[in-house]
């Protein structure tokens, strides 16, 4: 209640109430009886303006989110948990790089750290595994095949980033389950097309497109490349 019983509709006209008003604007009971004295408003004075706080060096920033059903292995079954915001966070100062789990930006559920040797196993009908920092395993339903594929695209991304200027390896993540039923022997030559992207700024720059002969067996030499990331079909 913001008034309390005594300050009715009645009281904003009764004497009392009159009493009450002159007190707020600083007027005493007897200079009020002259009825010629204008009432005199002093304005309250005006709260500090609060200095904006410094912002935080090296803050980490959003490299995908989506909003996922998640379930939560527990006791040899997944248990709902409820419909999660699931984030990709990016420190490129700090080259950490980690999946979010949250309610909301207080309540944060879980998180796991992202590395070159992460997991992110993609599965039928939009589902995708990951383990946690704390190896508890976690079952995410996105809402669509684009957004499981756009968050497993950029779990690539956070990949490689995280081994900054000593990566020297390639990184593969699955973006999609796999129709073919016949697997590529070491050896066998196959023909790939695929989307490239020049790595730039941290982030998926100028698109490449080639088709070429591509060979699984590793050459001990390889020419120098600019780093690029691939999306293969």
């Amino acid at each position: 209640m913001f008034f309390s019983a005594e300050d009715d509709d009645q009281d904003f006209v009764s004497g009392g109430s009159k009493s009450r008003l002159a007190n707020l604007f600083g007027i005493d009971k007897q200079s009020s009886q002259g009825g010629n004295e204008s009432l005199t408003y002093t304005a309250p004075k005006q709260p500090r303006p609060k200095e904006p706080a410094p912002q935080t060096e090296g803050a980490p920033g959003v490299l995908f989110a989506s909003a996922v059903n998640a379930y939560k292995y527990v006791d040899g079954k997944y248990a709902t948990q409820g419909k999660l915001g699931a984030a990709i966070l990016a420190n490129h100062t700090s080259l950490d790089y980690r999946i979010l789990l949250y309610v909301s930006k207080q309540q944060q559920v879980t998180n796991a750290k992202i590395t070159t040797a992460f997991t992110f196993t993609v599965q039928p009908n939009n589902y995708a595994i990951i383990y946690d920092d704390s190896r508890l395993t976690w079952s995410l339903n996105f809402d669509s095949e684009q957004n499981v594929q756009l968050f497993a695209k950029n779990v690539a991304l956070a990949k490689a980033l995280s081994a900054g200027s000593a990566l020297e390896t390639v990184i593969s993540q699955d973006l999609n389950v796999g129709e073919g039923s016949s697997s590529v022997e070491t050896g066998s030559s196959v023909e790939v097309k695929y989307t490239g992207w020049l790595l730039t700024n941290n982030t998926f720059g100028q698109v490449l497109n080639y088709l070429f002969m591509f060979y699984t067996k590793l050459c001990s030499q390889r020419p120098h490349f600019n780093k690029f990331i691939a999306e293969i079909w």
